[in-house]
């Protein structure tokens, strides 16, 4: 007790003693008790007020929830139907680019504009694969808040985006065709002269056009092989480094579990990409699709730049739209724990 109250407490009592009226000391007696008893009834009336404000708090956190949740799958949404838009446009321009080769015409614009293409391609497999393995380490480190599932299945996500330019980047490759043998000389007609025949000849037109087209297919062709072939030697070198990992005992469980997880999805891209690599060696013959003329060609080249300038503001928007969904998905993992920790407390003391 404070030494107020005590103070007053000694203070009544000697009052109560030197006065003659029973009606003021019977109003000091109810004062003295209530001093006395002031503190227990104000703790009563805290515990009282706390309760009533926890059990508040879970009914407003579970209305913000749901708010942060609907926020969340209007994201998810927009996701999807960002990522379906760039989807149908890439297989749309890839197969449209895959069904014409160059004429004698057009010489090389074409092999050009397919080669743009597959450099562009690339260049997307860079950002997902940049995208991916930020997540492997922070799933390893287990510095997010995201179930390790949720996780997992964003690396999934991205390793089938990869797959796809893949498949992509072969089909444009493979569309380019190959060295044709071809007459270097043809005729031009000939003539008599002292007794004999003499033939005039020139340079095939034909074999002119598939040594322009050879040329830069080769050179395509041996990029592509160089970069497949790299892929699978830090593939093999990432594979032997979790093997050695997994063989330590003293790893923890969730690290062994998420290295394993790994290492399947190692196995899985090492087989296609030795398939990959096997399939862009063997022989494409003639390029497929149809042969094209300059303005064609000069009009094909003006869309593909038109539609890679849009294809390009779209992936990065879709990759900032992944960031914004991946920070909505941090926070209402939170707030569904913090909801959980109060219920939890209040199951405990509100008896």
């Amino acid at each position: 007790m404070a030494s107020l109250e005590i103070h007053l407490i000694n203070s009544a009592l000697i009052t109560m003693t030197i006065l003659p009226f029973p009606a003021i000391k019977q109003i000091l007696i109810y004062s003295l008790l209530i001093t006395l008893c002031w503190p227990e009834l104000h703790a009563e009336q805290e515990i009282k007020y706390d309760m009533e404000a926890r059990r508040a708090s879970v009914v407003n956190l579970t209305r913000h929830i749901e708010q942060r949740e609907t926020r969340l799958n209007e994201l998810r949404e927009d996701l999807k139907r960002m990522d379906s838009r760039i989807e149908k446009r890439s297989d749309e321009l890839v197969k449209m680019l895959s069904e014409i080769h160059d004429s004698k015409e057009s010489k090389v614009r074409v092999a050009q504009i397919k080669i743009k293409a597959i450099k562009g391609l690339r260049q997307w497999i860079e950002n997902y694969q940049r995208r991916r393995s930020r997540i492997v380490e922070t799933l390893r480190q287990g510095t997010s808040h995201l179930p390790k599932d949720d996780l997992a299945n964003d690396i999934d996500e991205f390793d089938k985006r990869i797959e796809k330019r893949i498949s992509q980047i072969i089909k444009l490759s493979d569309s380019m065709g190959d060295y044709e043998d071809i007459d270097k000389y043809e005729s031009t007609g000939g003539s008599y002269w002292g007794g004999y025949y003499h033939e005039s000849t020139r340079i095939n037109d034909d074999w002119k056009q598939n040594r322009r087209q050879t040329i830069m297919t080769d050179k395509t062709r041996r990029e592509l092989i160089s970069a497949l072939e790299s892929a699978i030697k830090n593939l093999e070198s990432r594979r032997a480094s979790l093997e050695s990992k997994l063989k330590n005992r003293s790893i923890s469980t969730a690290e062994r579990e998420i290295s394993l997880g790994e290492l399947g999805r190692i196995d899985g891209a090492l087989d296609r990409r030795r398939g990959d690599l096997k399939g862009l060696m063997e022989p494409k013959g003639y390029p497929t699709g149809k042969a094209v003329g300059r303005n064609k060609a000069h009009d094909i080249e003006k869309l593909l730049v038109d539609a890679g300038k849009d294809l390009s503001e779209d992936f990065f928007r879709l990759l900032r739209m992944y960031d914004e969904l991946a920070e909505e998905r941090t926070q209402c993992f939170r707030l569904r724990e913090n909801l959980q920790a109060r219920k939890n407390w209040l199951k405990e003391h509100d008896k």
